[in-house]
């Protein structure tokens, strides 16, 4: 009933939800994304590599920022990397390895059967159409290393060489533009 008079007579209802606060490093931002520490790493969303640093509260990520450290990026962040810690914690999320039932829907399952599971049905594929029936277009989100490791993967470990990123289509552009 208070907060309805507030609102109706104009007072300040929301002064909590966007309070700042000061950070000692960054200086003022949202008391909301105010982190009890920083944690530096490399983002995620393309494979550029650049040094970001995670605002961590009470375990869970609530900020991000451009480490001014990182030889990549020099603190700058492209609107992908600012918005880095938005599905970490977002609340539909897959943390554990998902499989359809026989009813169509999705359940838990342990990596052991996730695996299992997937190299069985690569494998099913494989021995009725052929080696190079199988291939892997990986994403343009992963480090030099990471796709040299996938493509061991798919060439040794699944004895085909169709494999191809994505990484000339999907960032290479809007990292030039940024």
């Amino acid at each position: 009933m208070i907060r309805k008079l507030k609102q109706v007579l104009g007072i300040d209802i929301k002064a909590e939800e966007y309070a700042y606060g000061y950070d000692p490093e960054y200086g003022y931002i949202s008391e909301k994304k105010m982190p009890q520490r920083w944690v530096k790493t490399t983002c995620g969303y393309c494979s550029v590599g650049c040094g970001i640093k995670m605002g961590i509260r009470d375990n869970e990520v609530v900020s991000v920022k451009g480490d001014e450290d990182h030889p990549v990026n020099e603190g700058k962040l492209c609107p992908k990397g600012l918005s880095e810690h938005i599905p970490i914690g977002s609340p539909n999320r897959a943390k554990t390895p998902l499989l359809k039932n026989v009813q169509g829907v999705f359940e838990a399952v342990s990596w052991d059967q996730a695996y299992t599971t997937f190299v069985d049905r690569v494998h099913a594929i494989q021995d009725e159409y052929g080696k190079e029936s199988f291939a892997v277009l990986s994403t343009g989100q992963l480090c030099t290393e990471e796709f040299y490791a996938l493509g061991k993967l798919v060439q040794l470990g699944f004895g085909t060489s169709e494999y191809d990123g994505n990484t000339t289509l999907c960032m290479s552009s809007a990292v030039v533009g940024y």
